[in-house]
């Protein structure tokens, strides 16, 4: 069940308000939202009932919304009646983005990433202080834990992986690192539960492009898992404390075949984004890891891939498809068969990608930009009209 939104905490003159919003504190949560107030009012009313009584804090609602979404954002973040909690409105569109302007606008030495479909946990401040004490930390995150908003299938339990670095589900953002403080490899820092210095998102020149509306999923790229990498590169390190815990939500619509394909497809086109950039000469500074780390259609020869891409296209043209129903058998059965058909998704996605990367104006270019801060995360017009162009074509 979803929290109530967020309720009346201080009550403060405008002077006061724009006191508190100008003035430096210890640490900024920087949550990207899109089209969903509720969702968000529930975020913030976790973040201040689990305020920090030792840090000073402030909240940034980065607001991505459609117009038509935008009041009821605003007054979700108003009905706080709290200054520390703001409201940008933004044209830029995406989630890094929401990310970049958000850091950009911060007062605060450490910034958060929160999703606007978590609630923090009581402990949460003092889990990220606990694990940012050591000045060599640059990263810190806790448990991604699952809200089920509606019972999860049989099969789902199969898609927990369990190895040396915890608990976890990637399609769904999950994870548990288990219940000591302890340092982990920076690359399990997830962008649901992100915490780091200012200092050193500076240093490595930001995160990469991420999430996009589907007419601009061409310009998607790996997000967080670039910008932790760079951090890597670097030679800083990550901490994780169970303290520093979100509940996640999981709602019916994330719990189906058509979600786990469209997850698939979109790790594709990440894959796809970091070939490019490897192909290109960069590496680890860039936030291309050393180990490739690519979709399995990589690995076949091109001329195949292409061939076999192109015939998948031309049945989807004269018959489009549907996912596939899933087999009447037990939950294992059918989660081998989500995955058989996820791996073949994944592979759509990348080979759509560098079909992309290949037709579209200076698409590849903006791949390949050194960092995407300021002016370089433009979208450049040539590939926006090129991509334009090209669904226009591929549409029967």
């Amino acid at each position: 069940m979803l929290m109530p939104p967020c309720v009346v905490l201080a009550k403060m003159t405008n002077s006061e308000r724009a006191e508190v919003a100008g003035r430096d504190v210890d640490q900024t949560i920087v949550i990207p939202t899109r089209n969903d107030a509720v969702r968000l009012a529930s975020c913030l009313g976790s973040i201040l009932e689990a305020r920090s009584r030792s840090w000073d804090f402030e909240v940034l609602v980065m607001d991505n919304s459609d117009d038509a979404h935008r009041e009821a954002i605003a007054a979700a973040v108003a009905a706080c009646a709290d200054a520390r909690v703001r409201h940008v409105a933004m044209t830029d569109v995406g989630l890094m983005a929401a990310r970049h302007q958000g850091v950009e606008l911060s007062n605060g030495g450490i910034v958060s990433f929160i999703d606007q479909d978590e609630l923090l946990l009581p402990a949460w401040f003092e889990g990220v202080q606990a694990c940012m004490r050591d000045p060599r930390v640059a990263l810190a995150t806790g448990p991604l834990v699952p809200r089920y908003e509606a019972r999860p299938p049989d099969w789902f339990e199969y898609f927990w992986q369990i190895d040396k670095d915890g608990r976890h589900m990637l399609p769904l953002t999950l994870y548990d690192g288990g219940d000591v403080e302890r340092d982990i490899d920076p690359l399990w820092v997830l962008g649901g539960n992100l915490t780091i210095r200012r200092s050193v998102f500076d240093e490595v020149h930001g995160s990469h492009p991420d999430s996009m509306p589907p007419e601009l999923e061409a310009f998607e790229g790996d997000g967080e898992t670039g910008l932790t990498v760079k951090v890597r590169a670097a030679g800083y390190r990550a901490r994780y404390s169970p303290d520093c815990a979100v509940l996640h939500a999981v709602p019916p619509s994330r719990m189906t075949l058509d979600h786990m394909q469209r997850r698939a497809r979109y790790d594709g086109r990440v894959a796809s984004f970091t070939d490019a950039r490897r192909e290109n000469g960069m590496g680890p500074s860039q936030g291309v890891p050393e180990i490739p780390d690519v979709a399995v259609a990589a690995q076949r020869p091109l001329p195949r891939r292409a061939a076999e891409f192109a015939a998948r296209r031309l049945r989807a043209v004269v018959a489009p498809r549907s996912p596939r129903p899933l087999p009447t058998l037990g939950p294992k059965m059918v989660a081998q068969d989500v995955r058989r058909q996820m791996a073949q998704a994944s592979r759509d996605g990348y080979e759509s990608q560098r079909e992309l990367l290949a037709v579209v104006p200076g698409l590849r270019d903006y791949v390949c930009r050194p960092d995407f801060l300021g002016v370089n995360a433009a979208l450049p017009a040539d590939s926006l009209d090129g991509f334009k162009e090209h669904r226009a074509r591929q549409t029967p």
